[in-house]
């Protein structure tokens, strides 16, 4: 609920929270438009599913922070390249970084219509 009210705060009101990993699995995969966003904790996965690599790999995931990673997470990087993901240690982010991941997937939708 923190993170929605975040969203709502910046004017984004399109955000479908899920419960587990499961839930996630179901909305990427069976998703008729890819998700411009998605803002998962590092806990939802439960060490069932290598998140960030699932976020990384997926073309139905534009942008991707994954928040509350652990230390040892958050010094490696994604999919070993960069990538649209990112890791936070942070517990929750805040509205800077929410802010920041926002203002890079307008820019993409931006710089992608204008090559269309």
């Amino acid at each position: 609920m923190k993170l929605e009210r975040l969203f709502n705060q910046q004017g984004y009101f399109r955000i479908a929270p899920v419960n587990d990993m499961e839930e996630l699995l179901l909305l990427v995969e069976y998703g008729s438009e890819p998700f411009d966003v998605i803002v998962a904790n590092a806990r939802l996965a439960s060490g069932e599913v290598a998140l960030a690599d699932f976020l990384v790999d997926n073309p139905q995931v534009l942008h991707g922070l994954i928040y509350n990673v652990p230390q040892a997470g958050v010094s490696r990087q994604v999919g070993g390249r960069r990538s649209h993901v990112q890791l936070s240690q942070a517990a929750l982010p805040d509205p800077v970084a929410l802010a920041c991941l926002m203002a890079r997937a307008e820019g993409a939708r931006i710089s992608e219509g204008a090559r269309s």
